[in-house]
């Protein structure tokens, strides 16, 4: 017994290997074994120096082998070796080490961390750790930012440290980007909007798609959601007005945020014409013209029958042109203060509400003219002010 270690040599019977065996007797009714070493003979005995030498006598032959002496190292804290860092993250890695130490037990292995060598943190195990590699891993960490580190390991004897480390977490996620690609499969009605994520900013997009309006304040949105990474997207449009300019700009959404990509613009196609009907007699001067029902069905894709001028009714000529959306001018005007003076209101307040009537052709005019030609029977009621729309109004200032 020396310094509260009891020190014992021996083997389980003759011609078997024996052990060196070392426990910490503090707490007599609950020794800690401290070592056990495989000396791979049978033991005759042990002595242990001042200084702490361990002196091993052993033999393969109890009774008549020779016998050897063997001399063991001072008891010492253990030998701690610090490996490169593995599976580091923006938030995470996974810290490496090893001891070597020839006689004591570690009984607590780990690290030290933080963003000074001041530290703060501990990561580590409790148990009974011979010679061999140990791992920490570390969670929760701060993207793009450089932490200090070292390995210990405590025995008996005390604690090793090994010297100061670093590593940096990756880049901090960012918002996607994003690119626009040419609009494709472009009609009087409908289009496909194209764009693409070049990056996903290192964190996956959730949403992604296009804004789009009349006007830069957009005011619509087309998207998907899901889990993206890098690569094109589209989406299609329909129910558009023909002849229109419309604005769009693409965008993909991650954790982070959202990307968009700068203001762009789409004009749908020109709007179908309607042929200027030829007054009878075959003169360009006349008081009355007629629309056959068939020339109508074939302009508007439609077999509803159809209204006809009777002739010898001209139109106001406050009214000398078809008008459609996206046309401007103070015959739109007038056909807004027309709609509103019938009862079928372009807007309830602001632009093209009564008294504050527009030049120009949008959504509600069409809206309101539709309203307007069905309730009097004007075929097709698409809100396109043709001849038909004109030689009524004619008759019915």
């Amino acid at each position: 017994i020396k310094d509260n270690l009891l020190y014992f040599a021996g083997s389980k019977k003759e011609g078997e290997p024996g052990a060196l065996v070392a426990f910490d007797i503090t707490n007599a009714l609950s020794p800690t074994k401290v070592f056990d070493i495989d000396t791979g003979k049978g033991n005759l005995g042990m002595a242990v120096d001042s200084v702490g030498y361990i002196y091993a006598v052993s033999t393969e032959n109890f009774f008549s082998g020779p016998s050897t002496l063997s001399i063991y190292d001072r008891l010492a804290p253990p030998v701690v070796t610090i490996s490169a860092p593995t599976s580091l993250s923006t938030t995470a890695v996974t810290l490496n080490a090893s001891v070597s130490n020839r006689l004591i037990f570690s009984d607590e292995t780990g690290f030290e961390y933080g963003i000074t060598t001041s530290y703060g943190n501990v990561a580590s195990t409790t148990g009974v750790f011979g010679i061999g590699a140990f791992a920490q891993n570390l969670s929760s960490l701060t993207c793009a930012t450089t932490y200090h580190y070292r390995a210990f390991a405590t025995n008996y004897v005390g604690t090793a440290t090994t010297s100061d480390a670093t590593f940096t977490t990756d880049s901090c996620p960012t918002t996607p980007t994003v690119v626009l690609s040419s609009v494709s499969s472009l009609t009087t009605t409908s289009v496909i909007l194209n764009a693409s994520t070049t990056d996903d900013g290192a964190a996956s997009s959730t949403d992604r798609g296009f804004h789009w309006g009349s006007t830069s304040s957009y005011g619509n949105v087309a998207s998907t959601t899901g889990t993206f990474g890098v690569g094109a997207f589209s989406r299609s449009l329909s129910s558009l007005t023909c002849n229109t300019l419309y604005h769009y700009r693409a965008f993909a959404t991650n954790y982070v945020g959202t990307a968009t990509t700068s203001d762009a613009t789409f004009t749908t196609s020109a709007c179908p014409t309607v042929p200027t009907p030829t007054p009878s007699g075959g003169s360009s001067s006349g008081s009355s013209s007629r629309i056959s029902p068939q020339v109508l069905a074939t302009i508007f894709g439609t077999s509803t029958p159809v209204t006809t001028v009777s002739p010898g009714i001209s139109p106001r000529a406050l009214f000398t042109r078809n008008l459609t959306t996206g046309l401007s001018g103070n015959d739109v005007k007038n056909l807004q203060i027309y709609l509103n003076s019938k009862g079928f209101t372009v807007s309830l307040t602001g632009p093209g509400s009564k008294g504050s009537e527009t030049t120009m052709f949008g959504a509600l005019t069409r809206a309101a003219l539709a309203r307007f030609q069905k309730a009097n029977n004007i075929y097709p009621s698409v809100g396109f002010f043709g001849p038909i729309t004109r030689a009524f109004v004619a008759r019915n200032p």
